[in-house]
């Protein structure tokens, strides 16, 4: 177990992954709400015009981060838009994936603590979701109820929510920087000290669960595109830690086991996001599942002095090349985990990977259909 700890302390990664750990990443930037007179908020069945539109122009601010994607700034002349002789206060474009949840969801928020704004916190909060998210009754979304807690628990009334699901032009829209966001002169995230205040608020009353080690696992989803966890998942289990399934738990009872452990391990993505409810000093382990940057995990591991360990435990050939976030991912014991937990080497699981290569196939061929049906369609 000795020699555990001391892998724990002294591995490093000597990559980009390393690199980029050490910029800086909060801003100090003051940020501020602004006006804005019968601008057209679109939802996002509105092809190319989502978010909020002003003299015939997306306001980038208004989308999940600057470059979401490409917008045609068409003239809105001809759609047909309801008018509102109302102020509102617009809180962002949501996306329902649990790391979005807590970063881009979150990062109009924090005008709600501020004293400058007051005037506005009683007012209507408005929204639009991408339209890949569940839709419920009338068209209308159904907030996750784990990111419904959280809107809650920032003093928010479910009366203040409303989505916008046709274009709607109101009397006055008031839109908050955000405090979490994305700089494209720079190509990185940054937040200011208002998303930590976001963040704390959230935890403040939830007194720490008593496990040291925990280890958030992704295989009780059952979810196709994860190759290998459950192998990576028992080395862990096997050194005392807690193995934990978030979807079978209340978003109070995830946050108090990351307040009260001092080991936190994952594989990266949205799970691994959860960093954020962790204490100082906690030391935090994150499996790498592909061979890139995840940019809002890099921002979100200097939100408090953790200790970070990067762990490369993958073989992943992504089926979209331009998105490798989306998987699929091939875990195994990789020469960065057989150092790590001082292991005998291993053969690589030949079999295991040729499953895995079939599937990327699949999903490959199903995206390439589906890519030519939309344009036969369009």
């Amino acid at each position: 177990m000795s020699s555990y700890n001391n892998q724990f302390m002294n591995l490093k990664m000597k990559n980009t992954t390393y690199d980029a750990s050490s910029k800086k990443y909060i801003s100090e930037k003051q940020l501020t709400v602004d006006t804005l007179h019968n601008a057209i908020i679109i939802p996002d069945s509105i092809k190319g015009e989502s978010g909020i539109n002003l003299n015939g122009v997306v306001d980038e601010r208004s989308l999940l981060h600057v470059n979401w994607q490409k917008r045609s700034y068409n003239n809105c002349s001809k759609l047909n838009v309801t008018y509102r002789n109302e102020e509102v206060v617009y809180i962002g474009m949501f996306h329902f994936v649990w790391g979005h949840c807590i970063t881009d969801n979150l990062k109009h928020l924090w005008f709600l603590f501020d004293e400058k704004y007051k005037k506005i916190q009683k007012l209507k909060f408005v929204y639009i979701v991408l339209k890949d998210n569940n839709k419920g009754e009338n068209k209308k979304s159904v907030l996750p109820q784990n990111f419904l807690w959280i809107l809650r628990n920032l003093g928010i009334a479910d009366n203040q929510l409303e989505e916008i699901i046709v274009p709607t032009t109101f009397f006055r829209i008031y839109l908050p920087e955000q405090c979490f966001y994305y700089d494209n002169k720079v190509k990185q995230r940054f937040f200011t000290s208002n998303y930590i205040d976001i963040i704390n608020r959230i935890e403040r009353d939830i007194y720490p669960a008593k496990y040291k080690k925990i280890y958030f696992s992704r295989t009780g989803l059952n979810d196709r595109k994860d190759f290998g966890e459950n192998k990576i998942e028992s080395l862990f289990q096997i050194e005392g830690y807690k193995i934990i399934y978030p979807e079978k738990l209340s978003i109070s009872e995830q946050i108090a086991l990351l307040k009260g452990c001092e080991y936190f391990a994952c594989t990266e993505g949205s799970i691994s996001h959860n960093v954020i409810f962790c204490r100082e000093r906690t030391n935090i382990i994150i499996i790498r599942k592909f061979n890139g940057l995840n940019g809002y995990q890099l921002a979100l591991n200097s939100i408090r002095n953790y200790s970070i360990t990067y762990i490369d435990a993958n073989k992943t050939i992504p089926a979209n090349s331009r998105h490798p976030y989306l998987g699929p991912f091939f875990l195994y014991k990789s020469p960065q985990i057989i150092q790590f937990f001082c292991l005998k080497q291993e053969h690589f699981p030949y079999l295991d990977y040729v499953k895995y290569l079939l599937y990327v196939l699949k999903v490959k061929s199903i995206r390439i259909f589906r890519i030519i049906f939309r344009k036969c369609v369009l």
